[in-house]
């Protein structure tokens, strides 16, 4: 870059700004409870909090630029979109149906089949019977599990699609 000196004429080339605007559908209660709204890309991140409201604005994202867009309300109920801005499409329109969360349990067992207590399974430990249980929005991706003591390294446990209920049985680790 040139230094600038006085009386010299500078040109600035500003990328376009887009925006993406949403309504969120779906469980009533759950947005009456409040919703987290995160937009994501392109090295950017827009988040903001809804109390009892149903739409939401992110501005100033970089155009062109693809947008992951996720809601999560305090109750677990989630939803995701993904939207692309671009030459002449400087704002997406989205609509977002609510789902409600996942619960996910299991068991975790040592290759002996004896049960591991106390070890972080997404966000919970394990019980003293190796059981645990724990609730994730609906599109959540693997569960971390991550046994520090033990001197193992994380392990992500898949979560199959599907079922608001998923029961994992024995997960040896």
């Amino acid at each position: 870059m040139e230094p600038v000196h006085p009386g010299e004429t500078v040109t600035v080339h500003m990328p376009a700004l887009g925006r993406v605007r949403g309504r969120i559908d779906g469980d009533a209660g759950a947005r009456a409870e409040g919703v987290r709204v995160v937009v994501r890309g392109e090295g950017l991140t827009v988040a903001q909090r809804l109390e009892g409201r149903d739409v939401f604005v992110a501005e100033g994202l970089v155009v062109p630029g693809r947008y992951q867009v996720r809601v999560v309300a305090d109750g677990g109920a989630s939803a995701r979109a993904e939207v692309e801005l671009g030459a002449g499409v400087e704002e997406a329109v989205v609509r977002l149906d609510l789902r409600p969360p996942r619960r996910v349990t299991g068991r975790l067992v040592d290759t002996e089949g004896r049960p591991r207590a106390g070890v972080p399974v997404g966000e919970t430990l394990t019980g003293p019977d190796g059981r645990f249980a724990v609730v994730v929005p609906v599109d959540t991706g693997p569960l971390l599990l991550w046994d520090r003591a033990a001197g193992r390294p994380p392990r992500r446990l898949a979560l199959p699609p599907g079922d608001e209920r998923v029961d994992l049985g024995d997960v040896v680790h």
